[in-house]
């Protein structure tokens, strides 16, 4: 699954990154495998990052659990002349 995963203050951070083509997006079935290992880990929170988009339903998915952020390439893009602020709550690839 490539999981990295980093401890703060309030818990263990995991992240997810996948390089994909912009027409090939993320789908529901690779939020779900990672839902399950932030579960596995006991993460307190997760991103899961991508060069591209996500789809309807993964989108969907990762709505139902707060602690889930997803980042697709605008997000990325974006970042580059302004920097996410992780200390606040944040709210990704609307």
């Amino acid at each position: 699954m490539g999981l990295t995963g980093k401890r703060d203050t309030e818990g263990l951070v995991v992240v997810q990154c996948k390089r994909y083509a912009p027409e090939n997006k993320v789908g529901l079935p690779a939020i779900l495998n990672f839902k399950g290992a932030m579960l596995d880990h006991k993460a307190w929170r997760g991103y899961f990052v991508t060069t591209s988009t996500f789809t309807t339903g993964a989108r969907e998915s990762a709505k139902m659990s707060p602690n889930l952020f997803l980042v697709d390439i605008d997000d990325l893009i974006r970042w580059q002349s302004e920097p996410p602020d992780f200390t606040a709550e944040i709210h990704l690839a609307a």
